[in-house]
Protein backbone atom coordinates (compact mmCIF):
# COMPACT_ATOMS: atom_id res chain seq x y z
CA UNK A 1 0.00 0.00 0.00
CA UNK A 2 1.29 3.43 -0.96
CA UNK A 3 1.87 6.07 1.65
CA UNK A 4 -0.21 9.24 1.60
CA UNK A 5 2.95 11.23 0.88
CA UNK A 6 3.71 9.25 -2.29
CA UNK A 7 0.13 9.58 -3.53
CA UNK A 8 0.09 13.30 -2.80
CA UNK A 9 3.41 13.87 -4.55
CA UNK A 10 2.17 11.96 -7.63
CA UNK A 11 -0.98 14.12 -7.71
CA UNK A 12 1.03 17.33 -7.35
CA UNK A 13 3.31 16.32 -10.23
CA UNK A 14 0.20 15.52 -12.29
CA UNK A 15 -1.28 18.96 -11.63
CA UNK A 16 2.03 20.59 -12.54
CA UNK A 17 2.26 18.50 -15.72
CA UNK A 18 -1.17 19.67 -16.82
CA UNK A 19 -0.40 23.29 -15.96
CA UNK A 20 2.84 23.17 -17.97
CA UNK A 21 1.08 21.48 -20.90
CA UNK A 22 -1.72 24.04 -20.98
CA UNK A 23 0.69 26.95 -20.62
CA UNK A 24 2.62 25.58 -23.63
CA UNK A 25 -0.66 25.22 -25.56
CA UNK A 26 -0.26 21.49 -26.24
CA UNK A 27 -3.01 18.88 -26.28
CA UNK A 28 -3.01 15.59 -24.40
CA UNK A 29 -2.69 13.85 -27.78
CA UNK A 30 0.44 15.85 -28.69
CA UNK A 31 2.07 15.06 -25.35
CA UNK A 32 1.15 11.37 -25.66
CA UNK A 33 2.68 11.19 -29.11
CA UNK A 34 5.89 12.85 -27.90
CA UNK A 35 6.15 10.45 -24.94
CA UNK A 36 5.18 7.40 -27.00
CA UNK A 37 2.22 6.56 -24.76
CA UNK A 38 -1.55 6.69 -25.14
CA UNK A 39 -3.57 9.83 -24.40
CA UNK A 40 -5.31 7.83 -21.64
CA UNK A 41 -1.96 7.32 -19.91
CA UNK A 42 -1.16 11.04 -20.09
CA UNK A 43 -4.54 11.76 -18.48
CA UNK A 44 -3.68 9.24 -15.74
CA UNK A 45 -0.38 11.04 -15.17
CA UNK A 46 -2.15 14.39 -14.95
CA UNK A 47 -4.78 13.05 -12.52
CA UNK A 48 -2.05 11.46 -10.43
CA UNK A 49 -3.51 7.97 -10.71
CA UNK A 50 -0.37 6.66 -12.40
CA UNK A 51 3.25 7.51 -11.68
CA UNK A 52 5.23 9.08 -14.52
CA UNK A 53 8.76 7.77 -15.02
CA UNK A 54 11.59 10.26 -14.57
CA UNK A 55 12.84 9.84 -18.18
CA UNK A 56 9.31 10.61 -19.44
CA UNK A 57 9.10 13.63 -17.17
CA UNK A 58 12.45 14.84 -18.48
CA UNK A 59 11.27 14.48 -22.10
CA UNK A 60 8.06 16.29 -21.20
CA UNK A 61 9.92 19.15 -19.53
CA UNK A 62 12.07 19.61 -22.62
CA UNK A 63 9.05 19.40 -24.97
CA UNK A 64 7.06 21.92 -22.92
CA UNK A 65 10.11 24.17 -22.50
CA UNK A 66 9.74 23.97 -18.74
CA UNK A 67 12.62 23.48 -16.30
CA UNK A 68 12.74 19.92 -15.00
CA UNK A 69 12.94 21.34 -11.47
CA UNK A 70 9.46 22.88 -11.96
CA UNK A 71 7.92 19.48 -11.19
CA UNK A 72 9.78 19.13 -7.88
CA UNK A 73 10.06 22.71 -6.65
CA UNK A 74 8.02 23.13 -3.50
CA UNK A 75 7.40 26.75 -4.47
CA UNK A 76 6.24 26.00 -8.04
CA UNK A 77 3.38 28.28 -8.92
CA UNK A 78 0.61 26.76 -11.02
CA UNK A 79 -1.58 29.83 -11.25
CA UNK A 80 -0.48 32.73 -13.33
CA UNK A 81 -1.68 36.28 -13.08
CA UNK A 82 -4.90 36.66 -15.04
CA UNK A 83 -4.37 38.73 -18.16
CA UNK A 84 -5.39 42.35 -17.84
CA UNK A 85 -7.93 43.68 -20.32
CA UNK A 86 -6.40 45.89 -22.98
CA UNK A 87 -6.36 49.61 -22.34
CA UNK A 88 -8.29 52.05 -24.52
CA UNK A 89 -5.07 53.09 -26.23
CA UNK A 90 -4.21 49.46 -27.00
CA UNK A 91 -7.69 48.90 -28.43
CA UNK A 92 -7.40 51.99 -30.66
CA UNK A 93 -4.01 50.76 -31.90
CA UNK A 94 -5.38 47.27 -32.60
CA UNK A 95 -8.34 48.69 -34.53
CA UNK A 96 -6.02 50.92 -36.57
CA UNK A 97 -3.77 47.97 -37.43
CA UNK A 98 -6.76 45.84 -38.43
CA UNK A 99 -8.04 48.69 -40.60
CA UNK A 100 -4.68 49.01 -42.34
CA UNK A 101 -4.48 45.26 -42.98
CA UNK A 102 -8.03 45.16 -44.33
CA UNK A 103 -7.31 48.08 -46.66
CA UNK A 104 -4.11 46.42 -47.90
CA UNK A 105 -5.95 43.16 -48.58
CA UNK A 106 -8.78 45.00 -50.35
CA UNK A 107 -6.37 46.96 -52.54
CA UNK A 108 -4.33 43.83 -53.31
CA UNK A 109 -7.50 42.25 -54.68
CA UNK A 110 -8.46 45.45 -56.54
CA UNK A 111 -11.83 45.63 -54.79
CA UNK A 112 -13.75 48.75 -53.93
CA UNK A 113 -15.13 49.54 -50.47
CA UNK A 114 -18.62 49.11 -51.92
CA UNK A 115 -17.88 45.62 -53.28
CA UNK A 116 -16.45 44.46 -49.96
CA UNK A 117 -19.29 46.01 -47.97
CA UNK A 118 -21.88 44.23 -50.11
CA UNK A 119 -20.17 40.85 -49.59
CA UNK A 120 -20.10 41.15 -45.80
CA UNK A 121 -23.48 42.88 -45.47
CA UNK A 122 -22.18 46.17 -44.07
CA UNK A 123 -22.11 49.81 -45.10
CA UNK A 124 -19.05 50.97 -47.10
CA UNK A 125 -18.10 53.37 -44.28
CA UNK A 126 -17.85 50.45 -41.87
Amino acid sequence: MESDTVVLQRKIIGVLMRAARERAHHTVQEVAQRLGVTPARVRQYERGTREVALPELEILAHYLQTPFSFFFDKDAAVAQEPPQPPTDAEMRTRRALIGIKLKQARLAEAKSKEECAQVIGRKPAT
